[in-house]
């Protein structure tokens, strides 16, 4: 994480000011595209609120990805649950809704 900090321009001992978030988003950006893989797990979090009623979902999402074409997104738990596979050439999902 400190060295997606630093790319980002986000290193608190920089004395520059402070980054837009369009060169934020570049910087995220160009340092996710050097990598030859990376694995992030994510929190969702969903409320529906029609009139009346008041639902809430959460779920923990894992992503994965291996230059130059494979790819996994694995629901870990909750209600909104998925798992999308690819290995570049054939994908593969499913959908426990």
């Amino acid at each position: 994480m400190p060295a997606l900090l630093t790319a980002l321009g986000c290193d608190r001992r920089s004395s520059a000011s402070a980054p837009t978030p369009e060169s934020l988003l570049r910087g995220a950006l160009d340092y996710l595209e050097g990598l030859t893989s990376a694995k992030v797990e994510a929190n969702v979090s969903m409320q529906v609120k029609p009139i009346g009623q008041d639902h809430s979902m959460d779920s923990t999402v894992t992503v994965r990805y291996v230059q130059p074409d494979k790819f996994a997104a694995v629901s870990q738990d909750g209600m909104m649950g998925f798992t999308f596979i690819t290995d570049g050439k054939q994908p593969s999902r499913t959908c426990r809704c």
